[in-house]
């Protein structure tokens, strides 16, 4: 059996920034009518909006990243998707159906909906889960690259990212036609940064050097100040959308961060967890912001640090409770049953 290289404390590091970024994305909410339900004006959804295009695109390179480490072979594309399904779909299934049925039954929650319609997020994008099904598009997308050896070499790599980028300017007319299935459009918009972290890690001798590192500090420089000068004329950073800027500025932000070489001890432990955190956090932030409401407390402030807490150390208990018990990690986390917990079963 092949022993796995130790995990790259850089990249963990990554990770755990990443997870703390985009679970205080969704404590604040996409918009006024979620999360903590702030003003457009307000000095929450300016921070909400100065990190709008790092957040997701990191994550999703810190994927690209690790995936580069151990890509698929054609042998084993099979299986490697079917891991991948175990790993991204169970756990979508699973735990969106008990976030599902927990906001239908609790007073308070920011989305119910009809019981007849929960076949409905098993195939639309629904609340934070739309990037399991979108992830796992993902992965098969550049498995089906690796398998026919389309990014062997930094040319052909380079090539394969232009056609993404191209893929997430036709986005906007494509999703206005076609339904979002399997979150098919946030699979497209999100391919450019998994190539990204693929190609950083694969090409690391041309792209991550001390140069390239400047230079793609000077690019997420440019790109926060473009950012700021369009949110304090404009009000909002939708127009970076609308004009495709967010795409440069998430990928030089994050090829910045994975070239950085940063280590920070509590930021890996948070790392460690990441994936639990994701799925579950939407239970603790819900919950931090229900308590706090129904106790008279409405500073903002308040339900910001509990809903953080919450949505960090709930997830966190969760998933030690349930690596004590296989069929529930399975189901929840999609990890591998144990063999031993099969013969028993």
């Amino acid at each position: 059996m092949p022993v796995r290289p130790a995990k790259d404390p850089n990249i963990e590091t990554l990770r755990g920034l990443a997870i703390l970024l985009v679970v205080a994305g969704h404590v604040i909410g996409i918009d006024a009518t979620g999360g903590m339900k702030v003003a457009d004006d307000s000095l929450w959804r300016y921070l909400y909006a100065s990190l709008q295009y790092v957040r997701m695109p990191l994550f999703t390179a810190i994927s690209g990243w690790v995936y580069a480490l151990h890509p698929v072979a054609a042998h084993e594309a099979g299986t490697f998707m079917f891991k991948k399904a175990r790993r991204l779909l169970l756990p979508m299934i699973c735990v969106g159906t008990l976030y599902f049925l927990i906001q239908y039954i609790t007073p308070g929650t920011n989305r119910t909906g009809e019981l007849a319609e929960i076949w409905k997020i098993y195939l639309l994008p629904y609340t934070v889960y739309w990037y399991l099904p979108a992830l796992f598009l993902i992965f098969g997308a550049v498995a089906a690259l690796d398998v026919h050896g389309a990014c062997t070499t930094l040319r052909r790599w380079g090539m394969w990212l232009l056609i993404a980028c191209a893929g997430v300017l036709i986005e906007p007319q494509l999703s206005s036609r076609l339904p979002n299935v399997f979150s098919i459009w946030g699979a497209l918009c999100l391919l450019p940064f998994f190539l990204l972290g693929v190609g950083i890690r694969r090409f690391r001798a041309e792209l991550a050097t001390p140069a390239m590192r400047r230079l793609y500090f000077a690019g997420f420089l440019a790109g926060l100040l473009v950012q700021q000068l369009v949110w304090f004329s404009a009000g909002n950073s939708h127009v970076l959308r609308a004009w495709f800027l967010h795409l440069p500025i998430g990928i030089v932000a994050s090829a910045f961060l994975l070239t950085l070489k940063w280590e920070n001890r509590l930021l890996i432990r948070l790392g460690s967890y990441a994936y639990g955190i994701y799925l579950f956090h939407a239970f603790g932030t819900s919950g931090g912001r229900i308590l706090l409401t129904h106790a008279g407390i409405h500073s903002q402030t308040a339900i910001f640090l509990l809903s953080m807490c919450l949505g960090i150390g709930i997830p966190i208990l969760v998933e030690i409770v349930l690596r004590r018990f296989p069929l529930l990690s399975t189901l929840f986390l999609g990890r591998k049953m144990p063999r031993r917990s099969i013969r028993k079963g």
